[in-house]
């Protein structure tokens, strides 16, 4: 699986209902996110984890919605990680190659998304810098969004939805 960490900061702030995929690449240009996120079943797992700690979360279609205030999102950062170890999830394995590989193609095409639909998005790093920085500084295209924008961003380019298995 995946280090969770850098994404979880992010997605805690929205509701991530799952969408079609909007992209302008053809399906073979696809990146294989499978290896990356957690089964439908595990999510569940872990929603229900949070909820037993006193979290307001829901669970539909293979995802968790939360709206978390900002002051405590570090704390529910953390009771997120230990709900997906519980679930049977080490969020701070290594990634592989081909995980950094497909992460920084889905980063693409939610940047390209986010400019085609008129968003600011941060300057691409290359590869090597992304992976080199992904705990520390992770490039994150969505992240100069408002948070109050951020749901017509998923609707504008749903591309941005965490796919599950």
């Amino acid at each position: 699986m995946t280090r969770w960490r850098p994404a979880l900061a992010v997605l805690a702030l929205v509701s991530l209902p799952m969408l079609a995929a909007c992209t302008s690449s053809s399906p073979a240009e696809e990146p294989d996110l499978s290896s990356i996120f957690s089964s439908s079943e595990v999510e569940e797992a872990r929603a229900g984890c949070l909820t037993d700690r006193g979290w307001d979360v829901t669970f539909a279609d293979g995802t968790i919605q939360a709206d978390i205030p900002e002051e405590q999102l570090n704390t529910y950062n953390e009771d997120s990680l230990e709900c997906l170890e519980e679930a049977g999830i080490d969020p701070n394995a290594p990634l592989t190659a081909e995980q950094y590989t497909a992460i920084y193609g889905w980063y693409g095409q939610i940047q390209d998304c986010l400019e085609g639909a008129g968003y600011d998005t941060p300057e691409k790093p290359s590869q090597a810098t992304f992976e080199e920085t992904y705990d520390s500084e992770p490039w994150i295209p969505w992240i100069q969004i408002a948070p109050e924008d951020i749901p017509k961003a998923h609707e504008v380019c749903p591309v941005m939805n965490a796919p599950t298995s």
